[in-house]
């Protein structure tokens, strides 16, 4: 019988890798996707050390390259029967709003969007034709509650929400789920200069949960996207709401 094949991107690092070990203990053979060669490879080596039996491709591509997104993609579908999970997850960080230059707004909008869409939109078409398969796109809180100084990387987030929400319209007819996952601050590299203690972020385990959850949900049940929050910091904006109203009760 043919194992269960989930294409991952972003998968040498973060929710990405995580991602990675969950679907290989589960029993997925994987199509790995990263532009960082050296630590692809080391992620195909250890996965491989603890799941022998899963069968493993990777493939070196920048998303944020849109052109050259096609060519893996379709490689990959053309060599395999069927697709059952699309991880949706590379994507990048950078601060700034009105003082974003416009070099990486383009970097942003590349990566977090566009390219996410575009292998979004080639998985699906094959998800649709065999009326099975799922697609998690790795959104962010950001995507859904606006941050002063990361307007670019919010609008880039923004999209990826509501791409998601129209594509999971698209293909629930044929059998295909769409979720946009979108968690707050998580104990990744991305977050190291977050000043916040490591157990207080969400932890990366907490991510492949979450997929968990949602991938033992029945047929009739679709979660459009799935907000994960910091403790701490829905704390603080709980406590500054307090503090304002306790402030200006009297007046």
């Amino acid at each position: 019988m043919e194992n269960r094949f989930a294409i991952i991107t972003g998968a040498s690092r973060g929710i990405g890798k995580a991602a990675t070990f969950y679907f290989a203990q589960k029993h997925y053979d994987l199509a790995l996707i990263s532009r960082d060669k050296k630590n692809l490879l080391k992620t195909v080596d250890e996965v491989k050390s603890f799941y022998p039996a899963v069968k493993i491709e990777s493939y070196v591509l920048d998303i944020s390259k849109n052109a050259r997104i096609e060519k893996v993609i379709n490689q990959i579908l053309d060599a395999h029967n069927r697709i059952d999970i699309l991880f949706n997850n590379a994507g990048c960080f950078i601060a700034g709003t009105s003082l974003i230059s416009p070099k990486n707004l383009t970097s942003l909008i590349n990566t977090n969007l566009s390219g996410l869409i575009i292998v979004a939109c080639l998985v699906a078409r094959k998800m649709q034709q065999q009326k099975h398969g799922y697609i998690f796109n790795v959104a962010s809180l950001a995507g859904k509650r606006p941050v002063a100084q990361l307007g670019g990387y919010c609008a880039s987030k923004f999209g990826v929400v509501g791409f998601s929400a129209a594509l999971t319209r698209e293909l629930i007819p044929y059998g295909v789920k769409v979720t946009a996952i979108c968690p707050s601050i998580v104990a990744t590299d991305m977050t190291e200069e977050v000043d916040m203690p490591l157990e207080e972020k969400i932890q990366i385990e907490d991510i492949t949960k979450t997929l968990d959850y949602l991938l033992n949900l029945g047929p009739g049940a679709v979660i459009l996207d799935i907000e994960i929050h910091c403790a701490r910091v829905l704390a603080s904006e709980t406590n500054s709401v307090i503090d304002y109203l306790k402030n200006h009760s009297d007046q």
